[in-house]
């Protein structure tokens, strides 16, 4: 099987997130795309986050009525921080027969050689990248290009940051599912 993991804090899940995985899912032929709910990431360890647990709630609502695309709890099940090379390590183990492409950003593709174990990563995956409006490829070091591939598509520009500052100061956002919204204010959550 063709399965894409899709790693990130999701607070909150937007479009951007949705069509990202969408353009990978459909250009790549994906059977499914996982949506990896992090609970603790190494480069946003001093930010105030939602709980995990909401996040994964939220990012389930906004894959609803979408069979390929799936919320998936497994760093949220393990301790400490949550790192990439751990979580592809753990699903090869699981599904030893399965072709693995990891969707990034753009934003989040540029500091890929700063994570941990980079080379291990593209070993087992192939770096999918899709590239948000205004932002430009970042380079690579070369041993990691040839296992990079970059999507083609528009991508909205939207980023959780954003989302939740709209929220903080009173505003609808905008890049959000309406149930995701929804339950945001039901929540009382970025306030």
């Amino acid at each position: 099987m063709r399965v894409g993991l899709f790693g990130g804090s999701f607070d909150p899940v937007h479009d951007g997130h949705l069509t990202l995985a969408t353009a990978a899912l459909q250009q790549l032929k994906l059977q499914r795309v996982y949506f990896v709910v992090s609970p603790r990431s190494p480069f946003k360890a001093g930010e105030r986050k939602s709980p995990a647990a909401v996040r994964l709630s939220l990012v389930k609502l906004a894959l609803r009525g979408s069979p390929k695309l799936r919320a998936a709890d497994w760093e949220m099940k393990r301790r400490g921080l949550s790192y990439t090379i751990t979580t592809l390590r753990a699903y090869r183990r699981a599904h030893p027969s399965d072709e693995i492409f990891l969707i990034t950003g753009s934003d989040t593709l540029a500091g890929f050689s700063r994570w941990r174990s980079p080379g291990a990563i593209v070993k087992l995956a192939t770096v999918v990248s899709g590239r948000r409006p205004g932002a430009k490829w970042g380079k690579l070091p070369a041993a990691l290009e040839p296992r990079v591939r970059r999507l083609h598509g528009f991508f909205p520009d939207v980023s959780a940051t954003d989302v939740r500052a709209a929220i903080a100061a009173g505003r609808r956002p905008k890049g959000i599912a309406p149930a995701v919204r929804r339950e945001i204010e039901r929540r009382g959550l970025y306030r």
